[in-house]
């Protein structure tokens, strides 16, 4: 309501059209909805516990799926130089003999054949994956509708006080009004 409508007072026949509420109304806390929900997403901690369990859960399904491959692995061991008791240990004759050394390898090969198992949790664990997912973005949907809500009924209460003000002055102003014309005698109780 201007300056000018409020010193002139309301008109009867004028409908009264509640003002529409601009930025420069806003309180500190409201925003833009695209930047409140950017920062409510960045600040959950919950939320980061949640990207967390997906990360968990994507480690997991690569090590499930590791135990799906065949496996080769090689041993080995070599002793070279020689034995020496207590006694003998100062003597400066000891030498080297790779030819007298021992060695010894062992190769050991697991071909998947039968990999249910690994098979099985290597399923399970793709669920987990997508389970954390869906879990992830739920609750990034519920933050968002927090959010917005919120924003909302901080720009419902900011308006509701403004009409409640200009409601204040159009009282005031006929109060006055009904007065003027009590004291002319235009009016009665």
């Amino acid at each position: 309501m201007n300056a000018a409508r409020r010193a002139k007072g309301p008109s009867e026949t004028e409908p009264l059209a509640p003002e529409k509420s601009t930025e420069k109304d806003a309180g500190a806390l409201e925003m833009e909805p695209s930047t409140a929900v950017e920062l409510g997403l960045q600040n959950r901690l919950d939320l980061r516990v949640a990207h967390g369990r997906v990360y968990d859960a994507q480690r997991l399904v690569v090590v499930l799926a590791d135990a799906l491959r065949a496996e080769l692995t090689l041993f080995g061991n070599a002793r070279l130089g020689e034995s020496r008791a207590i006694e003998t240990a100062g003597l400066e004759d000891a030498r080297l003999r790779t030819g007298k050394g021992i060695y010894s390898a062992l190769l050991t090969m697991d071909l998947p054949f039968e990999r249910t198992a690994e098979r099985n949790a290597y399923r399970e664990g793709l669920i987990v994956l997508e389970r954390a997912v869906r879990d992830v973005q739920q609750l990034e949907d519920n933050i968002k509708l927090f959010i917005r809500d919120r924003l909302r009924a901080m720009v419902e209460s900011r308006e509701s006080l403004g009409i409640q003000t200009r409601a204040l002055v159009v009282a005031e102003e006929r109060v006055k009004s009904t007065s003027l014309y009590f004291e002319a005698g235009r009016a009665q109780i």
